[in-house]
């Protein structure tokens, strides 16, 4: 299977056009490629970046490829770590301690990542055109299109979509081409990063921060070991990083250099904090870094990229097969920069944790270190960076029946997420009378919406007699304890397109 498309002709049209073939950019496509939606990306990149800039993916980014029967192969190239930190704290931050199937942090490189997210793209039919710059947009309102334009080759080239989205980094062509403001704050500090080889590598896990600098190790999977802090005696943005400085200071940090050699990459990075004024203008939206770059602490904003593209994805491909109005783009505009606005407070903190100087700053340091060894509190800071909410965790059920059928699973956590792999909505119902009326009343929308009949798992609590989920897996409608269900579900099923909604949103 060849590794992308090298060209698109020149006059083409396809339902959406993703620009930026990263981790964002590439699950979106394929969501919307298995809602049966043509997907082109278009990446100015010829080939993938061989640095990996993110080494993790979260928890809630786990449970995410989860509910389209896509984490194996993750996990099989990753090693799972149960706890991280936060701002470089002493008091690391447990995973293991929140409800989900996905207890800990995957330790991944961003390449292989991308590579994964990549073959699932194309297996599922989408393009992939590297090499090509986007120049252009051009809206119409007429006829309910954008068009955008490219370079490739030397040549301007065209393609004609029902959306666009920019998924193209914090440099974003498609959000300055929207004219969407980019608000927040220039780089102020100057972190490091370096793959190198240690012939004396450290306990794992080793972080040293003092007020003459900050350093963690983190192994690779390939053997060799990433070097990542903040230098004081270094913050110029146009000082390149070089063997025999990172050496330097990591003795000057940990008493020794580590033995390290052979740097396969060495880099600086800013700590930039900027959110987009909006994610959608138009037919036009933003995901990823292009919506949100911050200080690059755990890998964050990889997770937040794909966690925007599942959102968006269910979303965008309802507006183009015409199942629901273009104003649920509005809500995932509206929700995601929300999680943007609390993406961008926490990484503020934690790059103020990390760059303390003075007293009043190491202080606070100290005092957060204290409360993050508290079982609430950090169990509160690890949720947060896991991405995970109530909303998006899912019950604890054994599948007794389904439509479309499913295989039979008593593990609670795969049978609930075996019902996600179609992308569809998903009807959860406790009652059998109940599931046996609605199957019969939703029968002519059959294909729009699973529906099973569950029941809880062993020591778990008892179940609302029907919940619905968006494709996402987030909750989006629970019914009361007793009483008529009928209107609420309708408009629960018909806010997510599976019924003719009698009001729009979702």
């Amino acid at each position: 299977m060849p590794a992308h498309t090298s060209h698109l002709d020149d006059s083409s049209s396809a339902r959406v056009v993703v620009v930026g073939a990263g981790p964002t950019g590439l699950w979106l496509a394929a969501e919307l490629a298995a809602a049966g939606v043509h997907a082109v990306v278009l990446e100015q990149r010829t080939a993938r970046s061989p640095h990996a800039k993110a080494l993790g993916l979260m928890p809630r980014t786990l449970e995410v490829l989860a509910l389209r029967g896509a984490v194996e192969p993750f996990i099989a190239a990753g090693r799972t770590v149960p706890a991280w930190h936060f701002g470089l704290l002493e008091e690391s931050v447990r995973f293991d301690t929140l409800d989900t199937p996905f207890p800990a942090m995957l330790l991944l490189p961003q390449t292989t990542t991308e590579a994964l997210l990549e073959e699932r793209a194309r297996r599922l039919g989408v393009d992939v055109v590297r090499g090509a710059v986007a120049t252009g947009l051009d809206q119409s309102e007429a006829d309910e299109t954008v068009t955008v334009t490219y370079e490739q080759d030397g040549a301007h080239r065209h393609v004609t979509a029902a959306l666009v989205v920019g998924c193209d980094g914090g440099r974003s062509t498609v959000r300055g081409l929207a004219g969407i403001p980019f608000e927040g704050e220039p780089s102020s500090a100057w972190g490091f990063v370096g793959d190198v080889v240690l012939d004396a590598p450290p306990a794992p896990g080793t972080r040293v921060v003092r007020p003459d600098g900050a350093l963690i190790v983190a192994p690779l999977p390939d053997g060799r070991f990433r070097l990542t802090g903040w230098d004081p005696e270094h913050q110029s943005p146009d000082e390149e990083l070089d063997l025999g400085t990172l050496r330097a200071f990591t003795r000057r940090m940990t008493g020794t250099d580590l033995g390290a050699r052979d740097p396969s990459w060495l880099s600086r990075f800013g700590d930039a904090n900027r959110l987009a004024a909006s994610f959608r203008s138009g037919r036009v939206l933003l995901a990823g870094d292009a919506a949100h770059v911050h200080w690059p602490t755990g890998g964050l904003g990889l997770n937040a990229g794909v966690q925007d593209a599942m959102a968006l994805g269910w979303r965008a491909a309802a507006v183009v097969r015409g199942t629901l109005p273009d104003t649920v783009l509005d809500d995932y505009a509206t929700e995601r920069r929300a999680y943007g606005e609390a993406l961008r407070t926490s990484t503020l903190a934690q790059s103020a944790l990390i760059t303390a100087t003075d007293p009043a700053t190491i202080a606070i340091r100290a005092t957060v270190n204290r409360m993050l060894a508290t079982s609430g509190a950090n169990r509160a800071v690890a949720a947060r960076l896991a991405g995970l909410t109530r909303e998006s965790t899912l019950p604890a059920v054994r599948v007794v029946r389904a439509a479309p059928p499913i295989e039979d699973v008593v593990s609670d956590d795969d049978g609930a997420r075996a019902l996600f792999r179609s992308g569809r909505p998903v009807l959860m119902v406790s009652d059998p009378a109940l599931h046996a009326a609605v199957r019969e009343s939703l029968d002519v929308v059959s294909d729009s919406v699973v529906v099973a009949l569950v029941e809880p798992s062993a020591g778990a609590p008892a179940l609302p007699r029907a919940a619905v989920f968006r494709p996402d897996g987030v909750r989006a409608w629970t019914s009361d304890d007793d009483g008529p269900v009928a209107a609420g579900l309708t408009a629960a099923l018909g806010a997510l397109g599976v019924l003719p909604a009698r009001a729009g949103g979702s």
